[in-house]
């Protein structure tokens, strides 16, 4: 969103109207959001994926699969983490987060 940050800062965009800025914070952010929903759906995807397969390579090999929080696992609480962070970056611009 730092580009944005600075688009909004450039003398130019604060001759827009209040309601033109929010328009455009708006349509960007959802633009933002719903591209990163879309990587990190197909970031889980491809991690379930792989483990998966060293799974059932380890099954075949004869190896147990460790106990303990997995890779996807930790991806997950990750991506939680950056979107608890990117709903704060869109407060500051004055949109209204939902859970």
């Amino acid at each position: 969103l730092a580009p944005l940050e600075t688009f909004l800062d450039a003398e130019r965009t604060k001759m827009l109207s209040k309601e033109s800025r929010q328009e455009i914070v708006g349509q960007v952010v959802e633009s933002v959001c719903d591209k990163y929903a879309e990587m990190a759906r197909e970031l889980v995807s491809t991690v379930k994926k792989t483990e998966a397969s060293l799974n059932r390579l380890k099954d075949r090999q004869g190896k147990t699969s460790s106990a303990g929080i997995g890779d996807t696992d930790k991806i997950c609480r990750q991506l939680y983490l950056d979107v608890k962070e990117l709903s704060l970056h869109i407060e500051k611009l004055g949109i209204n987060v939902k859970n």
